[in-house]
């Protein structure tokens, strides 16, 4: 089975490159700041100064203040070779996505997109760029034990109620069982 948004590679690469509605996730909606400071232990956390800006204008949550503590903000160049199609881009992604996919293409191997847009995701398969998205890290960190199935469960539970767009959580006992119900669909 592929790496996608719901399941992640076995590893993550070190270079993670978040794109606005996973910060938010991981932010006040999510109320996973202990978690993302795991992955800083493990992984370089990146934003681009498009997805700071863009998180830093929500006023329920201090995300300037969580952005400084937990992401580098990487600014990024636009290849020459992606100039042209960047008119036909802008029309499917906001800005911060393409510059999620801008950094993480110029990263290279070593990085991964986290974005949880479906069109993003479709973009950045056609580009070969790795992404995974929120789910998938949450995934990731039921593997790697920094978070129970319980606990991961019910952070999807509580996304859900702040209007992440997925299915409902009832009648999984593990967040693993819930991915491979989303992959079925």
């Amino acid at each position: 089975m592929p790496a996608n948004a719901n399941n992640p590679p076995a590893m993550l690469p070190k270079l993670l490159v978040f794109d606005a509605s996973v910060v938010f996730n991981f932010g006040h909606h999510g109320q996973l700041e202990e978690l993302l400071a795991q992955f800083k232990t493990a992984h370089d956390l990146y934003v681009t100064p498009t997805v700071k800006e863009e998180v830093s204008k929500e006023a329920s949550f201090d995300y300037e203040t969580f952005c400084a503590q937990h992401f580098t903000v990487q600014p990024t160049t636009v290849p020459e070779a992606l100039a042209e199609a960047l008119p036909a881009l802008s029309q499917r992604l906001d800005a911060g996505e393409i510059e999620v996919l801008l950094l993480a293409g110029e990263l290279g191997a070593a990085a991964m997109g986290v974005i949880d847009e479906r069109a993003a995701r479709q973009v950045a398969r056609v580009l070969g760029i790795a992404v995974t998205g929120t789910l998938g890290l949450l995934h990731h960190a039921v593997q790697r034990e920094w978070l129970t199935d319980e606990a991961a469960l019910q952070v999807v539970a509580r996304l859900r109620a702040r209007r992440f767009r997925c299915p409902p959580v009832g009648g999984v006992g593990t967040l693993t069982a819930y991915l491979a119900r989303l992959d079925g669909a």
